[in-house]
C-alpha cells in the first residue's frame, strides 16, 4: 500500500513558476517512525504538529501522516501503527530519508521489538541505509500524578481492525498503564544496541516535552537526504 496522488495537472504549476502539490512532495524530506503499539509514536508527532499531548490511549491503524514546515523543506512523518506484522508501511520505506525507532524504557520487549524494526529497514529501506535514530520514551515513568486518575485503555475499543490480528491487547496495556511502572531498559543497554548497528540514540519524554526538540532539531538539518 503507498501514498496515491491525483490531482490537476502539472502544466499551471509549470507556467506560474510554482511547485505543484506532487512536486513539492518530492521535494519532502521523508521519515519512518515505527515502533510497538503504545509506545507514543502519535504523541511524539502531535507534540510538534499541534503542540499537544494526550494521556488517554487510541490505537492507531494503518499508516498515519503528519507534515511539518521547516525552513529548508517540508518534513513528513510517516507513524507506522504498532502491530507485529508488517502489512502497511512496507511501500513508504524505499523513499525514506530517514527511520525513527521507538521503544518505552519501562517496556523490555518494544526495546526487543526495534531489532525486528531494524531488520525491515534493512529489508524494505533503501539500498544505502539513511540515518536511523533510536528514540526511549517515558523517561518520566507516568510520575505524574495525573496519571493515577486516567482510566487505563480497554482491550475492547481496540476494533477489528485485520492489520491488527497479530497483536497482543496485553502488552499494549502494559505499555499504557498508569501506575506501578518502572525502568526496564537501561540507557547503556539502548546505547550498546546503537553502537553495534550504527544508530544514533535519543531519549525523551514526551509528556514533559523533555529531549524531543534535540530529534526534530536533527531531522530538520538532514538536508543531505
Amino acid at each position: 500500500m503507498g501514498l496515491c496522488f491525483s490531482g490537476p495537472s502539472e502544466e499551471p504549476y509549470k507556467s506560474s513558476g510554482q511547485k505543484s502539490p506532487m512536486a513539492a512532495a518530492a521535494d519532502a524530506m521523508n521519515c519512518v517512525l515505527l515502533g510497538s503499539a503504545g509506545v507514543g509514536k502519535t504523541n511524539f508527532c502531535l507534540y510538534k504538529v499541534e503542540n499537544k499531548f494526550t494521556r488517554t490511549y487510541t490505537p492507531s491503524e494503518g499508516m498515519d501522516l503528519y507534515t511539518l514546515e521547516a525552513e529548508s523543506r517540508p518534513v513528513r512523518i510517516f507513524c507506522n501503527a504498532g502491530m507485529a506484522r508488517v502489512t502497511i508501511g512496507t511501500a513508504y520505506f524505499k523513499s525514506a530519508s530517514c527511520f525513527l525507532l521507538m521503544y518505552d524504557v519501562c517496556d523490555l520487549r518494544s526495546f526487543r521489538e526495534c531489532q525486528n524494526q531494524l531488520n525491515q529497514v534493512t529489508t524494505h529501506g533503501p539500498p544505502d541505509r539513511p540515518p536511523v535514530f533510536m528514540i526511549g520514551n517515558k523517561t518520566d515513568i507516568y510520575e505524574d500524578p495525573e496519571w493515577a486518575s486516567e482510566f487505563q485503555w480497554d482491550a475492547d475499543d481496540f476494533g477489528e481492525c485485520p492489520e491488527n490480528a497479530d497483536l497482543n491487547p496485553a502488552h499494549v496495556m502494559a505499555r499504557v498503564k498508569t501506575t506501578e511502572r518502572s525502568r526496564q531498559v537501561t540507557t547503556e543497554q539502548a546505547q550498546e544496541f546503537c553502537d553495534q548497528n550504527g544508530i544514533e540514540f535519543f531519549e525523551i519524554s514526551v509528556m514533559k516535552g523533555i529531549g524531543i526538540d534535540d530529534i526534530y532539531d536533527k531531522l530538520f538539518n538532514l538536508t543531505a537526504y
